[in-house]
């Protein structure tokens, strides 16, 4: 049905103009939750201003300005700007090369900790060398991939210039150049103190969103994990099957207390203990 209504949109030239107008309802909707501005401080530095608040990031990577000012980063970065605190243990799941890791730093403070997964060698060497060109002491790093299960997975390497990448199922084949990562639970990561007990959870896995919560039954259980934010893959989940993924992932999150879950946009999904 849902293909069939897109099909008839795009023929009849009505695409755009929806596109535009959930865009529009959707950027709305975000300044309700926090409406923000980014300047560029200097060639090198941006600024967000939001709530009477000044949050500063170093910039001189192309990539990061890049994110600052991306309406598609918006969603996540308006999230983050509300909700995170001084003082907050944040995972950030799928860092990529660390420009979250790093806001999320200048956001919860030296009194904060931020543990960014990712499992993708060259990404994790890029992520390390930001984080120690802004010096973040409150960034630890791990090279490995969540999910619900220990051992290896393929990677394939998509995009070298977003640096994005995301794991293949064995049944699936990969389009691109792939590496064999390592891949364990988030409650095995918890369990070895490897990372501390998260107050908030960040999730943009390309499509083994799934996997991974299904990994973190332990952490997610705890009272003091309190929010967790999910970009939903929609296409790439159905590619591999999961039709209706986004019911199961709301499902899981309610069994743990996630009670309060919102859609910030058509892929990030909200889910808070209230």
């Amino acid at each position: 049905m849902i293909s069939t209504l897109r099909d008839w949109l795009r023929k009849t030239g009505l695409t755009r103009l929806v596109g535009s107008t959930v865009s529009w309802a959707e950027r709305y909707r975000l300044t309700r939750v926090c409406d923000y501005r980014v300047e560029e401080k200097s060639a090198t530095e941006v600024v967000f201003n939001f709530g009477g608040r000044q949050i500063f990031l170093p910039a001189s990577n192309p990539l990061f300005k890049q994110m600052a000012h991306s309406e598609h980063e918006r969603p996540t970065t308006t999230v983050f700007l509300k909700y995170v605190r001084p003082g907050d243990s944040i995972w950030d799941i799928g860092a990529n090369v660390g420009y979250y890791s790093c806001l999320l730093a200048k956001l919860t403070g030296k009194a904060g900790k931020v543990v960014a997964f990712e499992p993708n060698s060259e990404n994790f060497r890029l992520l390390n060398e930001n984080i120690r060109a802004l010096q973040l002491s409150n960034v630890h790093s791990l090279r490995t991939a969540l999910a619900d299960y220990e051992g290896e997975a393929q990677m394939e390497n998509a995009d070298r210039v977003t640096k994005y990448s995301r794991l293949v199922a064995v049944h699936w084949p990969a389009r691109h150049p792939v590496q064999i990562v390592s891949v364990t639970t988030g409650d095995a990561v918890l369990k070895n103190q490897k990372a501390p007990l998260p107050d908030f959870i960040k999730v943009d896995v390309e499509g083994f969103e799934c996997e991974v919560l299904g990994g973190l039954k332990t952490v997610l259980a705890h009272p003091r994990c309190r929010a967790l934010l999910c970009e939903v893959h929609f296409a790439l989940l159905a590619e591999r099957g999961k039709i209706g993924a986004n019911k199961e992932i709301i499902r899981v999150l309610r069994r743990f207390g996630f009670n309060h879950n919102t859609w910030v946009s058509r892929s990030h999904l909200l889910a808070l203990k209230k």
